[in-house]
């Protein structure tokens, strides 16, 4: 399975505002064109899946950023349409979910049912625009990957949208607040993940993790890389950028060792997806 590549990296490249704290969440309704040719570009680089460009459209985020009340809503809505007409019928779209807070940060990481229920508010408001899936993307703490799980489980019903879960972790596969990946894996995959998956880290830290992914995880797993756009709290430093062919090459790396689905992060495009798609092993 061949994900997307970088959304917010692609718009900030391109001229689109993408500053805190709403990142790329603004871009739905701020640069439909350009998000809807973006997309587009994955869609035929090969992409089996498109994700939606909601990774900051909460309730939270936009009421940080003075919006009005339900802004939010708009947002989600419009971001699903973008996804949908890019996709047509060549691939499904997922309804893409971020942390509440700063997802390089674990300090600030809300949990129970407090994050339970914020998350709900955003994946039924995915599941309503008629996302084919739900994905969790860039977690990096146990509590609030349960409560993100727990509330695209309950989002998914009845219609049974399946969702994933993907972490991000330390250079030795620790989740990024220092929690074992392995209790988290199975926390979640308790939960009814349909997959888990790493991103948002560089490609040197994905074998650590992928070797406690296949260990823990009960479920297909795989890994999207973080090609070039180091954060001050992440324990590595410079730039991770590879060309599309070398991060193909190192992809083919992971598939070996069990990954049944990779993509790209943050720095990657769609000439990344591109050298995935049409990769010997895929």
């Amino acid at each position: 399975m061949i994900l997307d590549g970088g959304l917010g990296t692609e718009l900030d490249d391109r001229g689109a505002d993408t500053s805190p704290p709403l990142w790329s969440g603004r871009a739905p309704l701020a640069y439909p064109v350009l998000l809807l040719a973006i997309h587009r570009e994955y869609v035929d680089a090969g992409a089996d899946i498109i994700d939606t460009c909601t990774f900051r459209t909460t309730r939270r985020s936009f009421e940080n950023a003075g919006e009005k009340e339900d802004e939010w809503r708009r947002a989600a809505r419009e971001a699903v349409r973008l996804a949908r007409e890019a996709a047509g019928d060549r691939a499904p779209v997922s309804g893409c979910v971020g942390p509440l807070e700063d997802c390089f940060r674990p300090d600030p990481a809300p949990t129970g049912d407090g994050a339970r229920d914020e998350h709900l508010e955003l994946c039924r408001q995915l599941a309503d625009e008629g996302v084919d899936l739900i994905v969790l993307e860039t977690f990096g703490t146990m509590g609030e990957s349960l409560a993100a799980a727990d509330a695209a489980r309950e989002a998914g019903t009845p219609r049974a949208i399946p969702f994933g879960l993907s972490f991000t972790t330390l250079a030795d596969g620790r989740l990024l607040s220092g929690e074992p990946l392995e209790g988290a894996v199975r926390g979640v995959c308790d939960l009814g993940a349909a997959f888990v998956c790493v991103n948002c880290i560089p490609p040197a830290h994905v074998t650590s993790a992928l070797d406690i992914l296949a260990r823990a995880s009960t479920v297909p797993y795989g890994a999207y890389a973080n090609l070039g756009r180091p954060e001050p709290a992440q324990d590595w430093r410079g730039s991770a950028w590879l060309p599309p062919l070398e991060y193909a090459r190192i992809a083919a790396s992971w598939v070996a060792r069990g990954a049944s689905i990779v993509g790209g992060c943050c720095g990657s495009g769609p000439e990344h997806i591109r050298a995935l798609s049409t990769a010997a092993w895929t």
